[in-house]
């Protein structure tokens, strides 16, 4: 018969389904067991029950072994030894225990809220848009911020966020301006007019009457329009004021005109904005016209054997020295020197291949320029006073016109109408006669 063997009861039970919340106060370190997922929602004020958040209703000095904090201790770093407050003080400021899932879930979830944030209440203070989710999320990348903060909330991190933008000049960002009213008494109060002038002058007015004013302010001056006193009523009409919908072109090509106007000043010169092209063809014109005129200035150009040997001294002075080098460096360097030695040859054949195409675009032009100049300088020949000309329809057979004026008339005709439909479609053109023995009602709809 087999022997059976009993297994011992363990006393330790796997530390599953656990989380730790950790607080270091006083130089000591207490911590408590919590539900994962409880002690978020009880941060957020979702859950109110404590029963519902801790598994156990201990402070511990070590949790994974079990280890008690004294009640010295706790009436030392809490004032109190009530383990309920003592608990929910370490739930509150307590750092807790994350996983690599939940780390990466919270970090997910701050960026998001930190993005919505910078959509709805910040703009381009350019255009007075928000930025596109792409651009805020790669400015966010480049800032280096912790997202991952359990202590901060959204709103705090996203202030932290706004403050990096400026100095580090990442993303050109700023908060959406507000749009307040304010009312008051005319019997008792005057305009506070210039009262808000000296807070900010940022401040634009609007829709001004005798006794109300609307306001567009950053939200920082706020808090002290606020406090002008009882006898003003402040009301927010809107929260965030931005730009929205389509931009139209007009708008936008003045705007990158006026920002390149303010580049040029900078620069202490004018500033033309052109097209890449046409500063292309400008480039290789002068490029010809300079070439022309050496070539006029020197009409005997020297011999290539001249310049084969100017060409081989300045290769020998480009060469660089490899003495000094090792066998890795002087390979990587005479690489580089034919990679480069190649795209200048490829480089300078284009640009003879433009110049060569802009000289001929240009000797065209100039012997079209003297054939109409000397057209115009014959005189025609005298037109006949016995037969005067006439003008005829290519496509109507049998038509001629004495004017200019009748002709453009004809085609405006039913006739010329319907022979280029005949036309189109490979018959043969009728003449005036045969179209008016046609049916009308067969003339366009048959």
């Amino acid at each position: 018969m087999a022997k059976r063997y009993e297994k011992n009861p363990n006393p330790q039970k796997p530390m599953t389904n656990v989380t730790i919340c950790r607080l270091k106060t006083h130089g000591l370190q207490f911590e408590i067991a919590c539900y994962p997922s409880k002690v978020v929602n009880f941060r957020e004020g979702v859950e109110g029950d404590l029963d519902e958040v801790l598994q156990i209703e201990q402070v511990f000095t070590n949790v994974q072994k079990g280890v008690v904090s004294p009640k010295t201790d706790l009436e030392t770093a809490f004032g109190t030894p009530e383990i309920r407050d003592i608990c929910q003080v370490i739930l509150k400021k307590g750092t807790l225990q994350q996983s690599n899932l939940e780390r990466e879930l919270n970090t997910s979830r701050n960026l998001n809220s930190i993005l919505t944030l910078l959509q709805t209440k910040c703009v381009n203070p350019r255009s007075n848009r928000p930025y596109p989710e792409s651009t805020l999320r790669q400015a966010l990348k480049e800032t280096g911020y912790n997202y991952n903060s359990q202590e901060k909330k959204a709103k705090v991190m996203f202030l932290e966020v706004m403050k990096v933008f400026k100095e580090r000049s990442i993303l050109d960002i700023a908060r959406a301006k507000m749009l307040l009213k304010i009312t008051w008494d005319g019997a008792s109060s005057s305009s506070p007019k210039r009262r808000l002038l000296e807070m900010s002058e940022e401040l634009q007015f609007s829709k001004e009457q005798e006794f109300s004013m609307c306001v567009l302010t950053p939200p920082s001056v706020y808090r002290d329009i606020q406090g002008l006193g009882g006898e003003y009523k402040v009301s927010i009409e809107k929260m965030d004021v931005m730009e929205e919908g389509e931009r139209k072109w007009e708008d936008e090509k003045g705007r990158i005109q006026d920002e390149a106007d303010e580049q040029g000043k900078e620069e202490g010169g004018d500033n033309v904005v052109g097209d890449a092209d046409a500063e292309v063809g400008e480039t290789i014109f002068k490029m010809g016209k300079v070439e022309i005129e050496e070539r006029e200035q020197n009409p005997h150009p020297p011999a290539k054997e001249e310049e084969e040997e100017e060409e081989e001294e300045e290769e020998e002075e480009e060469k660089p020295d490899y003495s000094n080098m090792t066998t890795k460096d002087r390979k990587k360097a005479q690489r580089k020197s034919k990679k480069a030695a190649r795209r200048e040859k490829e480089k300078a054949a284009e640009l003879a291949a433009k110049v060569e195409a802009e000289k001929k675009r240009i000797a065209e032009r100039a012997s079209r320029l003297s054939s109409s100049q000397s057209s115009s300088q014959t005189p025609p020949p005298p037109a006949s006073a016995s037969a005067p000309t006439e003008i005829k329809c290519n496509t109507c057979p049998g038509s001629s016109f004495k004017s200019r004026n009748e002709h453009r008339a004809h085609f405006k005709t039913d006739w010329h109408r319907y022979n280029l439909k005949l036309k189109q479609g490979g018959s043969e053109c009728v003449c005036e006669r045969e179209f008016v023995e046609i049916d009308n009602d067969a003339l366009f709809f048959s």
